[in-house]
C-alpha cells in the first residue's frame, strides 16, 4: 500500500490490535513520532502533515502489549508532495505555456518581430509566418500545455486518478 498525501493533509489510519500503545514512526525528509489514541478495541492515528518536510518516508506502527511486548504491525512507505497553500513564490511557466502565449501575441499583433520565419541578410528578405501557421502552431502547443497540467495533476489521458485515502 502506497500513500500519497499533499503536505498539510492529515494522514489517518486506524490499527486494530489490543495494547497499552500505539506509537507511529514517520522517518524521511524528516522525522515525527506520532502517538495513536484508543477508540475501543482499535486505535485512531490522526499525522498533521503541514510542518512536514515533502518527500518520500516511510512510517511503521508499533504495538506494545500489557505484558511489554512489542511488535510492528505496520510498514508502508508514504509520498508527501508540496503543497501550494500559501505559496507566494512564483510558479515557474513550462516551455509550452510560455509557446502558446508568445503565439497568441504573435496572433494578436503584439510581436511581430518574433513571427519571423526566415530572412536573408544580404538582400535583405523577411519572411513572416501566416496566420494560418500560427494557429496551427498554437493548436499543437496548446494540446502540449494541456498535457503538462494533466500530468501535474496525477491525471492520465483517460481521465483523472482517483486515490483513496481517510
Amino acid at each position: 500500500m502506497i500513500v500519497a498525501l499533499t503536505a498539510g493533509e492529515t494522514f489517518c489510519a486506524t490499527i486494530d490490535a489490543e495494547a497499552v500503545s500505539v506509537v507511529a514512526y514517520f522517518r524521511g525528509a524528516s522525522s515525527h513520532d506520532v502517538t495513536a489514541t484508543p477508540t475501543g478495541r482499535s486505535w485512531r492515528l490522526d499525522a498533521d502533515t503541514t510542518a512536514w518536510a515533502p518527500g518520500e518516508y516511510r512510517w511503521q506502527a508499533w504495538v506494545t502489549t500489557s505484558t511489554g511486548s512489542k511488535r510492528v504491525v505496520a510498514d508502508y512507505p508514504l509520498t508527501l508532495r508540496p503543497s501550494l497553500v500559501g505559496e507566494t513564490a512564483m510558479i515557474t511557466k513550462t516551455k509550452a505555456v510560455e509557446i502558446v502565449e508568445k503565439l497568441e501575441a504573435m496572433i494578436a499583433g503584439g510581436i511581430i518581430a518574433e513571427g519571423v520565419k526566415s530572412y536573408q541578410i544580404n538582400n535583405r528578405q523577411l519572411e513572416n509566418y501566416g496566420v494560418g501557421e500560427l494557429l496551427d502552431l498554437l493548436k499543437y502547443w496548446r494540446g502540449r500545455m494541456i498535457e503538462e497540467r494533466r500530468r501535474a495533476r496525477g491525471q492520465s489521458p483517460l481521465g483523472p486518478r482517483i486515490a483513496v485515502h481517510c
